[in-house]
């Protein structure tokens, strides 16, 4: 599954121009700024957003829809799609609907 899922953050990364990154084995580096997404309805948004914020690190939730411990490692996490996870400076800008979250996007980060 781990594999898969490599393969597939590749592809996407590729279909949108980003370079990716292997992860770092610690697991304990500070990343500036990341992007949660709920599901695969908030990928544009969430790339948008991720853009917008020179590339920065981008996490999907698990099946289960909760987040990867690793979220917590971001100084900010913007939350496209989904609820709180916690996280001490969370933007949370999940909508109804993805459309909603869209406008809330834009509302909040002016793109």
């Amino acid at each position: 599954r781990q594999q898969i899922a490599v393969n597939i953050a590749k592809s996407v990364c590729d279909y949108f121009g980003i370079q990716y990154k292997e992860q770092n084995q610690g697991g304990n580096s500070k990343v500036k700024t990341g992007v949660l997404l709920y599901t695969k309805d908030d990928a544009v948004t969430g790339f948008r957003i991720a853009e917008k914020f020179n590339n920065c690190a981008v996490f999907v939730r698990k099946d289960d829809k909760t987040a990867s411990s690793e979220v917590m490692n971001c100084e900010t996490l913007y939350i496209v799609g989904g609820q709180s996870v916690g996280h001490p400076n969370e933007v949370i800008l999940s909508g109804v609907s993805w459309w909603e979250t869209v406008v809330n996007a834009k509302a909040k980060l002016g793109f």
